[in-house]
C-alpha cells in the first residue's frame, strides 16, 4: 500500500543520514516547512507511518509529550544509548534503506483530544485524552484488510521476532550502557 493513498495523514518529514560529527545520532529529520510547529509538537497521541519510496513499511503509535518530534528523536539516536530492539531496529532498517538510495518519509495522523472520565485508584476525574492506541489498531486493521498482511516492519503484529542481527546489536548496546 502506498502512503500517498492515505486520505487522513499528513506528510511531516523525510528521514536522512546524519553526517554531523558532533552527535551520535545516525539519522536526522528534515521536517516539512509547510507543517506548523504546533502540529509537530502537539502532545496528543498520534499514529505515524514510515514509508520507503512511498510504500508503507511501518504503522506505529506514540503519545510522547513533545509530539512527533519527540517520538522521532529516539528513533534517530537508536544507534546509541540503551535502545529497545524496536528503537534500534527501526534505526538500523532505515539506515539500510537509505544505503540503498531509498527515500524515507514520515506521515502522521493526529488523534483528537476529547474530554472523558478517567478512573484512578480511588476516584474519577475529567481529563483530556486521545485514543491513539485505538487509531493505531484501526490503521493496522485497515491495512490488513487490503494487503492480507501487516506492514513489513510491524514485527510484533505479524507475530515475528526482530531479525537476530538486530536483537544482537541492540543487546550489545545495552551491555555497554
Amino acid at each position: 500500500m502506498l502512503a500517498s493513498q492515505i486520505k487522513t495523514s499528513t506528510r511531516v518529514a523525510e528521514v536522512v543520514k546524519n553526517n554531523d560529527p558532533k552527535t551520535k545520532a545516525s539519522l536526522k529529520m528534515l521536517w516539512d516547512s509547510n507543517v506548523p510547529k504546533q502540529f509537530l509538537n502537539n502532545p496528543s497521541g498520534r499514529v505515524y507511518i514510515i514509508a520507503v519510496d512511498d510504500v508503507i513499511y511501518k504503522i506505529g503509535g506514540s503519545q510522547a509529550h513533545g509530539g512527533i518530534r519527540s517520538t522521532w528523536s529516539s528513533y534517530c539516536s537508536g544507534n546509541s544509548g540503551r535502545p529497545s530492539d524496536r528503537t534500534y531496529g527501526i534505526n538500523v532498517l532505515i539506515n539500510e534503506q537509505l544505503d540503498l538510495g531509498k527515500k524515507i518519509e514520515i506521515y502522521m495522523i493526529q488523534s483528537e483530544r476529547v474530554q472523558a472520565q478517567v478512573t484512578g485508584l480511588f476516584d474519577q476525574e475529567t481529563a483530556m485524552i486521545s485514543a491513539f492506541k485505538e487509531m493505531e489498531r484501526k490503521c493496522l486493521e485497515d491495512y490488513f484488510k487490503i494487503e492480507k498482511e501487516y506492514p513489513k516492519w510491524n514485527f510484533k503484529e505479524s507475530n515475528k521476532d526482530w531479525p537476530l542481527y538486530i536483537q544482537e546489536g541492540a543487546a550489545k548496546l545495552r551491555k555497554r550502557g
